[in-house]
């Protein structure tokens, strides 16, 4: 929290890349390069990038009617926020994918998505700092299709009329149908997490009677 911003602010280290022996490094206020977790690191390091809870809440949703027959819909969007992404991590119980991608010998900082050396004492420590880094934080957008909802109404029928029923209803519902994230990962806040990149879908069926 710092004076001035509000709650649920985003700052970031500004990642400038391993050295050549495989710390972390970013670019303090002077835009000079220094390891992040040997050296000193001041607030005046740190970026302000936005806010970590969406700004904007849209929803939509519709009905059509034919007949006695109707579609429901919704939507729903979160958007101009900012959310961090999991980075993978050697030490994991279940590495995601690209973990064993971490610096090994000198030249392997020359590639731009080699993680740290997990080997050393500050290992997971440089994890933590990296993962607060621009690189790691991207746009949270995301859209939702949140319900989908078919029904038939069997009302004023002669089927219905000879059974003496005033209305018979049946229903089918889908929840969370698709999710996507607006950014390169199609990471959302939604879901939280890249072992599934969809939020579980509900599927139900009902029947209403109206005696």
């Amino acid at each position: 929290y710092l004076k001035g911003y509000s709650v649920g602010a985003i700052f970031n280290y500004r990642y400038a890349g391993l050295d050549n022996t495989g710390y972390p490094q970013i670019y303090d206020s002077n835009g000079d390069s220094k390891r992040l977790f040997t050296d000193d690191a001041k607030v005046n390091d740190v970026a302000y990038v936005g806010s970590s809870i969406p700004v904007i809440n849209l929803g939509l949703s519709n009905r059509f009617d034919i007949g006695n027959f109707y579609i429901y819909g919704m939507i729903n969007y979160y958007g101009k926020f900012r959310v961090r992404v999991p980075i993978p991590n050697a030490s994991d119980m279940r590495p995601m994918e690209g973990a064993d991608n971490y610096w090994k010998q000198a030249g392997d900082e020359t590639d731009p998505d080699v993680l740290p050396d997990i080997r050393v004492n500050a290992g997971i420590q440089n994890y933590f700092f990296i993962q607060n880094s621009d690189k790691y934080t991207v746009n949270g957008s995301y859209l939702t299709v949140g319900d989908l909802t078919a029904a038939y109404s069997f009302r004023g029928s002669s089927f219905l009329n000879r059974t003496g029923l005033r209305n018979l209803e049946i229903k089918v519902q889908a929840s969370n149908i698709y999710t996507v994230g607006f950014n390169k990962y199609n990471y959302s806040l939604g879901t939280g997490s890249f072992a599934k990149r969809y939020i579980t879908p509900t599927y139900a069926a009902a029947i209403s009677i109206n005696f």
